[in-house]
């Protein structure tokens, strides 16, 4: 799924390129190739731990419609905006600075304009998210007939 991932994010950035030019578009990159490079890396590795959030739940609740909702609720922010409300409501404004170190928080600090800190921070937290849910998913397939 990682592969497919890549590919697909490098086909969609070709084919968006390739559009941009043909309807008469500007291609503007804020930092250069450098920067886009680095931005389709982040992504990609976005990607990569979304991949293997779904995977983990799928594997736990062996239910395909539960994987979607989940990948639904990582892949459009919603799990983190709501732990942001859920922080402003109980006055617990710290609880929605945790997005950050969330998948979809990760996703949304990617720029095109590239940044050491945020491209760190998100390779560690992409990495930390596959790694647990690869530990998560080992013992799911111990405990569970697959």
């Amino acid at each position: 799924m990682a592969v497919t991932s890549g590919f697909l994010l490098l086909f969609y950035t070709i084919a968006a390129m390739i559009a941009l030019s043909v309807f008469g578009y500007g291609i503007v990159l804020a930092g250069g190739v450098f920067c886009l490079i680095a931005f389709l890396i982040q992504k990609w590795l976005v990607s990569c731990a979304f991949i293997a959030v779904i995977l983990l739940v799928n594997l736990f609740t062996r239910s395909s419609a539960v994987g979607i909702i989940a990948g639904f609720l990582v892949a459009t922010g919603g799990l983190t905006m709501g732990l942001s409300l859920f922080g402003e409501m109980l006055g617990i404004p710290w609880l929605g600075s945790i997005g950050r170190f969330m998948v979809s928080g990760a996703s949304q600090l990617c720029t095109l304009t590239f940044s050491g800190g945020v491209f760190v921070q998100v390779l560690l937290v992409s990495a930390a998210w596959m790694a647990l849910c690869y530990v998560g998913s080992k013992r799911a397939l111990a405990k569970k007939d697959v």
